[in-house]
């Protein structure tokens, strides 16, 4: 999302490396963004808990779902990093005086300004992360599948018996 927003669609910053650049954002939408999945994974589970279907298909639609709501709640994001680190800020100066301008991308600041409603922002923020987010979240529960052991299942007659039944 840090190369939509900052490269290709020219939403000005600090005038630092686009590397830092992108630690910077990605450490400040860590922090924001966190808490809300706290609320959007629960939620996308007892959504899909309520349907019935495959267990293949309820992965691809719960990370559909999950990718939809969290695309959703970060579309405000380019907006609110305009406001908050955009170039001239005062976090935005105080990035340049840490991690010191980059030629390169102080020159891009000299270019007549890219401007972009904060709707078509939005719009954009959510039609990119969508299916970003979602194949993140697809990808993400295939890894802990593979990962992580398979829970053995008891099941419930079988632990009544032994219960029942005295040891030798």
């Amino acid at each position: 999302m840090f190369w939509l927003h900052a490269i290709h669609r020219g939403e000005r910053g600090p005038a630092i490396n686009h590397w830092f650049h992108w630690v910077l954002d990605s450490s400040l939408g860590f922090l924001a963004l966190t808490p809300l999945l706290f609320f959007i994974l629960p939620a996308a589970l007892w959504g899909l808990s309520r349907l019935r279907g495959q267990r293949s298909a309820s992965l691809v639609v719960y990370a559909g779902v999950v990718g939809l709501l969290f695309a959703l709640a970060t579309a405000p994001g380019p907006l609110l990093h305009t406001l908050v680190a955009g170039a001239g800020t005062p976090l935005a100066e105080g990035d340049t005086n840490l991690f010191g301008s980059d030629p390169g991308v102080a020159a891009h600041h000299h270019l007549p300004a890219v401007s972009h409603s904060p709707a078509a922002s939005a719009l954009v923020q959510v039609a990119v992360g969508v299916p970003v987010y979602g194949a993140v979240t697809w990808l993400s529960l295939h890894v802990v599948r593979m990962t992580v052991p398979p829970r053995r299942r008891v099941r419930p007659a079988l632990c009544a018996e032994s219960h029942s039944s005295p040891e030798p």
